[in-house]
């Protein structure tokens, strides 16, 4: 009774280990559609966990690693960016936002992110371009005004600064 309990469980168990093998290939890596996406999150979620701390260096690895893993992952690509202006890598910074920009072009928090990147650069033209962007989808944003009133004074407009600080 208890040889064939036995090899139940080990029948059981090759089934389980065979089925585990069939998600990855040979080099081990996932196939399964869904548990690649499942570990880009992850990724993205331990990136994040470390920006909370105020170690975007420890966060911009993880990032980049879910960027690596899947070009075409907006997400990665857009917190990547937050961790590299955090980082002052802001030349980078601008990168990762526009890439993320690629695959979602509405993403108020791509246009905000790269716009900052772009303002810190003193290339002012193009950040109001991508801080409009933010207005066009949330016009009473306040972060996104004060950063547009800061370019006008920067430069002494002050006429166009005025309404955004309002």
């Amino acid at each position: 009774m208890k040889l064939k309990s036995l090899s139940l469980i080990v029948f059981l168990c090759a089934i389980v280990i065979a089925g585990a093998m069939n998600l990855r290939d040979v080099n081990g890596a996932q196939t399964d559609p869904r548990l690649q996406r499942e570990e880009l999150y992850r990724l993205v979620n331990i990136g994040i966990a470390y920006l909370e701390q105020f170690k975007p260096e420890e966060a911009a690895k993880y990032f980049k690693q879910a960027v690596d893993k899947d070009a075409t992952f907006a997400l990665g690509h857009l917190n990547l960016a937050v961790a590299y202006y955090f980082t002052r890598e802001l030349p980078k910074a601008a990168e990762e936002a526009r890439l993320a920009l690629k695959q979602m072009p509405n993403s108020p928090h791509a246009h905000y992110i790269l716009g900052l990147a772009l303002k810190n650069e003193r290339q002012y033209e193009e950040a109001l371009k991508e801080l409009n962007a933010v207005l066009a989808i949330d016009p009473k944003d306040p972060a996104t005004n004060i950063q547009i009133g800061q370019i006008y004074a920067q430069q002494q407009q002050f006429e166009q600064a005025v309404p955004a600080y309002k």
